[in-house]
């Protein structure tokens, strides 16, 4: 039987050993714990409100009518069902924050937390060039880099990244070390694999619990560089970016905006899909990395149920549905070109069941957006 997949097992996943167990302490206190007695399952209920326009669930599974929530009144934990807010039924405000305070979400913090994130992307988007291929590593004379280049260099990382089992924040903080590395310094075709995998090789340090040895990485490169020639590289790379790893990038910011959008886990993945697909363009360097979450959200949105953006959308992302115009129309393009080509590390993960064959979604038409 398939395991079921909820938005916050798909957003957070480590591995068994990603803390350390004292296993001899463990042991001793379950044989000196009394036995439980586990209580009987009780069989699911439904939970439909009487205003909603939704159709009852098929089956043998009983349904049971509440009072249709409004806005204005207070929501308490039972609002939340499978990881998913149940939405106010008008196009009022909701207070995603209001909705699961509890203990372990620390929800009073989180406004905080995102102005914290929000003001660090700003300062942080600064230190990228998006015309550094046209610019610094124009510079190059003898084996210059191109946008081809860089685009096979980060599926190379994308593949990395699925072989070793590695976190997508993994992934995502890499090609951003990547990227503001080759803002700043110029680096040849030659050498960009060994850049590559010293950038992720740094990101594994700083977000894995387990991460990969370096001989893992000599391996996978098929012996195009050595181990000591990783750990020397990935020395410059702490030294030249002044050892400034810790910064937002699109996949921080998705989780949010996800929970703000209501989105369903296959509209959970399709976002994540459409937010790694700009990481094989340089063009995307342009967009910050929270416009860039925002767009793939509501895309995923409009892709499943045909609603674009909404009001606890605009405010918690903190753009209008305007804003989101160019990089909504240059998303749609990278998706359109990697459904019609049906080829790469990206579109053959997100095939998979366990991602909901996102990819393998048709690119909808959208030519109201010429109108916003």
């Amino acid at each position: 039987m398939a395991r079921s997949t909820t938005l916050q097992t798909h957003f957070v996943r480590q591995k068994p050993n990603a803390f350390h167990v004292d296993k001899k302490e463990n042991i001793r206190k379950l044989q000196e714990a009394p036995a439980k007695i586990e209580a009987p399952k009780k069989k699911p209920v439904a939970i439909q409100h009487s205003s909603s326009t939704q159709p009852a669930l098929q089956g043998s599974i009983p349904v049971v009518h509440v009072p249709a929530v409004s806005s204005s009144q207070d929501l308490s934990l039972n609002t939340v069902f499978n990881d998913t807010l149940i939405p106010p039924f008008d196009n009022s405000f909701f207070d995603i924050d209001k909705a699961m305070f509890n203990a372990k979400s620390m929800s009073e913090y989180a406004p905080r937390i995102m102005d914290s994130l929000f003001k660090q992307e700003t300062r942080i988007h600064g230190l990228i060039c998006p015309t550094f291929i046209e610019s610094v590593q124009a510079k190059v004379k003898t084996y210059r880099l191109t946008n081809k280049a860089f685009t096979v260099v980060v599926d190379w990382l994308i593949e990395l990244a699925r072989e070793f089992s590695l976190q997508r924040e993994t992934l995502f903080l890499g090609v951003h070390l990547l990227c503001r590395l080759l803002s700043r310094r110029m680096c040849g075709s030659d050498k960009i694999q060994l850049v590559g995998a010293g950038c992720l090789y740094l990101a594994c340090k700083y977000e894995q619990s387990a991460k990969p040895c370096g001989d893992d990485f000599a391996y996978a490169s098929g012996d195009a560089f050595e181990v000591d020639e990783l750990i020397r590289m990935e020395s410059t790379i702490a030294n030249e970016l002044d050892f400034e790893i810790t910064v937002p990038t699109a996949r921080t910011f998705l989780k949010r905006f996800c929970q703000a959008g209501f989105c369903e886990v296959t509209e959970a993945h399709l976002a994540a899909y459409l937010t790694e697909l700009t990481l094989l363009d340089p063009l995307f360097l342009k967009f910050k990395p929270s416009l860039i979450a925002a767009t793939a959200v509501g895309l995923a949105r409009y892709t499943n149920k045909g609603s674009f953006w909404s009001a606890t959308l605009a405010h918690y992302t903190r753009y209008s549905q305007a804003e989101l115009k160019e990089c909504a129309k240059e998303m749609l393009s990278a998706w359109r070109f990697a459904f019609e080509s049906a080829d790469g590390n990206l579109y053959s993960t997100y095939s998979r069941r366990r991602h909901q064959r996102v990819s393998l979604t048709p690119v909808p038409e959208m030519a109201w957006l010429e109108a916003l």
